[in-house]
């Protein structure tokens, strides 16, 4: 058994280091090559992120002693072990019956990116040891030491082929020693079905929004929760995207009239939209962000650049790739426009626009980041000090930022009664077809929230 724990250290610029233990029956021993590893990484790496990559090390020694059960596996073994390692991650463990060794793992299922950053935190330390030892020992008696050359053959695709690995992986251990006592019944992890996220109820939402004296912070607790927008999305946000409803017709057709603010989300890089008179330029915003700012868009940058902010698959409209705002409460779009127009009054005193086309901005910040884009660290610590503002205990079952969006689902799902289609329209969600599709459904779900909008909203 292997257990990661916080010790004290000093001259490494850190307090504390993650260091593994490793058990054997009664006797705990110290693993000395992840502590060197550990402090390697300090050179590099943020506490968080050197404790992110202890933390996989030792959830995968846990995971190869149980399923490896003893056996000395070959090279070729030990690298499909890695696989049936991110199976697991994604599927989970808490599904199997209490008698497979497996269970005792106890793993939810994680998401796709988490499984990527694990496997690339295996290669990383596979790779020290390597260079460093000539390959290592995992566990004292479980020999699990594949070369860098062999582990760094691996790949997972990013495309609908990524489950193509963990396929293979499966029938390698279902063709390979058949019937063996001594390799681990292979057992394809449950297919789960879509399980509950939680998230902040809404009573919860509106007391943290009505808390909220930051008109920024306000107004994208505001854009997630009754937008259904990605905190990720918003930080992409120009001060240019910020309309009035007529403007709807404009890029999306001209039977969608809606009054309520539009909110337009333009792909951060590939989007044409700079203003709204360049409807025939097809200067995208990578372009333009160069030319004019000397600046690259926020999803292109490196992973760990402190301003980069990822795109997801979004479903965009038009040439000029634009997406559309549907709120889902009426007191919230009032509120969010309250906002916008403090921090458009903003942007026109400190001439922001010289430096940068960014909309959410840290306002009330006294150092060099005052009138400079948001950060995605900073939108965190504000998120956290908004539940305390009001009592809440923040990441605890889903009272997290990203939990707004699903609680954005949740409302047009269960209390306005919008059918799979409408919530995949207002969600951004790529299943839609065409864009002869998307106009038809658009206008319906403008036509049903016109009708259905929440009124008793937040207070502003």
């Amino acid at each position: 058994m292997a257990v990661e724990v916080m010790l004290p250290i000093h001259g490494d610029g850190h307090d504390f280091l993650p260091v593994i233990f490793t058990q054997q029956e009664k006797d705990a021993t110290l693993d000395l090559k992840a502590l060197i590893w550990a402090r390697e990484l300090t050179l590099a790496y943020g506490l968080p992120s050197i404790q992110q990559r202890i933390k996989t090390i030792t959830r995968f020694m846990n995971f190869y002693g149980l399923f490896a059960a003893g056996e000395r596996f070959g090279i070729e073994e030990q690298t499909q072990a890695i696989y049936a390692y991110l199976d697991w991650r994604i599927n989970g463990t808490k599904s199997l019956p209490s008698h497979d060794k497996l269970h005792l793992l106890d793993w939810p299922p994680v998401q796709k990116a988490t499984v990527r950053n694990e496997f690339r935190h295996i290669v990383e330390y596979f790779t020290f040891l390597e260079e460093e030892y000539n390959g290592g020992r995992m566990l004292n008696e479980r020999s699990l030491s594949i070369p860098s050359k062999t582990i760094k053959s691996l790949t997972l695709s990013k495309s609908t082929d990524f489950f193509s690995h963990l396929a293979k992986s499966r029938r390698y251990w279902k063709d390979h020693r058949p019937g063996s006592s001594h390799v681990p019944r292979w057992v394809r992890p449950d297919s789960q079905k879509p399980q509950f996220r939680p998230f902040a109820p809404l009573e919860e939402v509106r007391e943290i929004v009505f808390a909220e004296r930051n008109p920024v912070f306000r107004a994208i607790w505001l854009a997630a929760a009754f937008g259904s927008h990605r905190i990720s999305e918003l930080l992409h946000v120009w001060q240019i995207d910020i309309l009035p409803g007529s403007y709807r017709s404009e890029f999306f057709g001209p039977g969608l009239k809606d009054e309520t603010t539009l909110l337009l989300m333009a792909h951060p890089s590939d989007s044409t939209y700079l203003d709204q008179s360049n409807s025939t330029q097809k200067i995208t915003r990578q372009t333009y962000l160069d030319e004019k700012y000397n600046m690259t868009p926020r999803n292109l940058l490196p992973e760990r650049h402190p301003m980069r902010s990822g795109w997801k698959s979004k479903l965009l409209h038009g040439y000029q790739l634009t997406g559309n705002t549907f709120w889902l409460d009426r007191s919230a779009e009032r509120c969010f426009r309250e906002c916008v127009e403090e921090i458009q009054q903003f942007h026109l005193s400190n001439r922001t626009s010289r430096r940068h086309p960014y909309f959410f901005v840290n306002m009330l910040s006294k150092d060099n980041t005052f009138g400079e884009p948001l950060r995605m660290a900073r939108i965190q610590k504000a998120w956290v000090a908004a539940c305390h503002r009001v009592g809440i205990a923040p990441h605890v079952r889903g009272r997290n930022i990203h939990g707004l969006r699903h609680l954005a689902k949740w409302i047009a799902e269960t209390i306005m009664n919008l059918g799979p289609s409408d919530i995949q329209i207002i969600r951004g969600d790529r299943s839609v077809k065409s864009q002869n599709d998307y106009a038809r459904c658009a206008q319906s779900v403008h036509d049903h929230l016109a009708e259905n909008l929440l009124t008793d909203g937040n207070r502003s």
